[in-house]
């Protein structure tokens, strides 16, 4: 398990021991990530980001290479906008922050409750989006990941999908 980002993922943590696991918690500066990652033994890293994984060039991006890994990968928020940059996407930016609980349809379609919190966002139809809101794609899988805009941490749905991205 690993958390890269945000000194301020306590929700997150706390969710995750709650659960019975034992958080690997890294800095996203932590040098040669990838090969750590080859070498730990743990096949499931959640990647959770902060501002300058989206806003300044010279800061740490979300490593692609982790998508070409015998790993699961759950990408929460920056790490989610990071990744789907990489891939060609467009980042739009809001006026003001988005900050409010919305339904939409899960990865097993089903529908699930979730926190938004953001100004940053992939704008719809996005090659591999599964489920989005008001034209902005909220979850997205891509190879062995599945990417969340939202902290899925902040709701009971949310944590549904952490459980089931964690069996």
């Amino acid at each position: 398990m690993c958390d890269i980002g945000k000194r301020g993922c306590t929700l997150l943590l706390n969710t995750l021991v709650s659960m019975g696991h034992t958080p690997f918690l890294l800095h996203w500066s932590t040098p040669h990530l990838i090969p750590l990652i080859r070498r730990s033994g743990i096949d499931h890293w959640i990647f959770s980001g902060n501002a300058t994984y989206t806003k300044d060039t010279d800061m740490y991006r979300m490593p692609m290479e982790a998508f070409f890994l015998p790993i699961r990968i759950l990408c929460i928020c920056y790490s989610f906008q990071s990744a789907l940059v990489q891939l060609g996407y467009t980042l739009h930016h809001k006026r003001k922050r988005v900050y409010r609980k919305v339904a939409i349809k899960g990865p097993s379609g089903d529908p699930m409750t979730v926190l938004l919190n953001y100004t940053q966002f992939i704008q719809s139809p996005v090659i591999g989006e599964v489920a989005s809101f008001s034209k902005e794609v909220m979850i997205f899988k891509y190879k062995n990941a599945i990417l969340t805009q939202f902290h899925p941490e902040g709701t009971a749905d949310g944590r549904k999908l952490i459980r089931a991205f964690l069996e």
